[in-house]
């Protein structure tokens, strides 16, 4: 009697697969499953990504006063908002007048 894989198969015959005969509607349903697999990791990579763009578009913060005088009108805002303190209000008052 011929081995397996020397045997000669009927037209009727399949030639069975590692997991037995598999046939043409199986393939389809193989190559869907495993299409869904790889498609749900990227829609989901792409979905993250999309997302992440949209909340680092965050605004620029204002720009720091250029001239002298901005500074100073800066830092006495920063005083009438009690944000700083009556001699450190001076004190950097007088920092800014000496870089004139």
């Amino acid at each position: 009697m011929p081995s397996y894989a020397e045997r000669t198969f009927s037209p009727d015959e399949r030639k069975p697969f590692f997991f037995g005969p598999i046939g043409g509607p199986e393939i389809i349903v193989i190559l869907i499953v495993l299409l869904l697999l790889l498609a749900v990791p990227v829609i989901i990579i792409i979905v993250v990504l999309k997302l992440s763009s949209r909340s680092s578009k965050n605004p620029q913060p204002p720009l720091l006063p250029q001239t002298t005088k901005e500074r100073i009108e800066a830092l006495d805002d920063l005083k009438n908002r009690n944000l700083v303190s009556e001699s450190e209000h001076e004190e950097k008052r007088k920092e800014l007048l000496r870089q004139l």
